[in-house]
């Protein structure tokens, strides 16, 4: 998720924004809030993001974080869940799949036309998904290359477009709603 949180941010100029990583899923949610309650710069807006993979349904799990945001920050944070795994992200812009070249145009349009995906994030396993239209799939080298070329506004995943708008939100602290 790194990698890809990292391409997005270069593609839109979003250096002041900083990535600050876990070592898994158990580790995230035991630290960050110790983490943003320890935070010192007092303007600073923070996006806890965490894939669901296979957690209760998505609203439990976000209320489940957001439970364990420290009252000082509540305001200043935002808990954002991944449908499912990240790869549902990618199976909601395959115009950013053909853009690097990893599907042509026309499959893209085909697969974009597919009840399957309509959805992405309702898509039961969206890596293996992504794996039988990917071949070879190589998760990091993947994000290096669609991340700066996905579509914010046009892309399917609504989890990814929650995602996007929290980062927004981070860009512009005086914004900052639900």
């Amino acid at each position: 998720m790194t990698v890809l949180i990292q391409a997005l941010l270069e593609a839109h100029q979003m250096s002041h924004v900083k990535v600050i990583t876990h070592e898994g899923k158990s580790d995230l949610e035991k630290s960050f809030p110790r983490k943003i309650g320890a935070w010192l710069a007092p303007d600073t807006r923070f996006v806890v993001a965490r894939d669901q993979d296979h957690a209760t349904d998505c609203t439990e799990l976000k209320a489940e974080l957001t439970a364990k945001i420290p009252a000082s920050a509540q305001q200043k944070t935002k808990v954002r869940i991944v449908c499912r795994e990240l790869e549902a992200w990618y199976l909601g812009d395959f115009p950013a799949l053909a853009k690097t070249g990893y599907i042509s145009l026309r499959e893209a349009k085909r697969l974009g036309a597919r009840a399957l995906y309509r959805d992405p994030d309702a898509v039961i396993n969206p890596k293996q998904e992504l794996k039988k239209i990917v071949k070879p799939y190589s998760p990091l080298d993947f994000a290096r290359r669609v991340g700066p070329n996905m579509i914010i506004d046009q892309n399917r995943s609504r989890s990814f477009r929650h995602f996007t708008q929290a980062l927004g939100i981070v860009r512009s602290p005086s914004s900052l709603g639900t």
